[in-house]
């Protein structure tokens, strides 16, 4: 699994919640998850895949999926 580091997610006090988003690609299905600095799950979606001819569209939504996963958690 590729990680990345997201930026720092606004929390409901205004602290700042530093967050890990983990986005895993299969054949049948795309598991995204959002976890703390603990290791604890903060948020996950899943779905099955769907590919399309054009693997930009492909990124560009599954990017648009992870911007809305984070943005549920602040």
């Amino acid at each position: 699994i590729a990680r990345a580091r997201i930026p720092q997610v606004i929390g409901v006090q205004g602290d700042f919640i530093p967050l890990w988003l983990g986005i895993d690609i299969g054949g049948t299905k795309v598991a995204l998850a959002l976890g703390d600095e603990r290791g604890a799950l903060v948020a996950q979606q899943r779905r099955p895949s769907r590919f399309t001819p054009d693997p930009e569209r492909d990124l560009t939504e599954l990017a648009d999926e992870a911007r809305a996963l984070c943005a549920g958690v602040g």
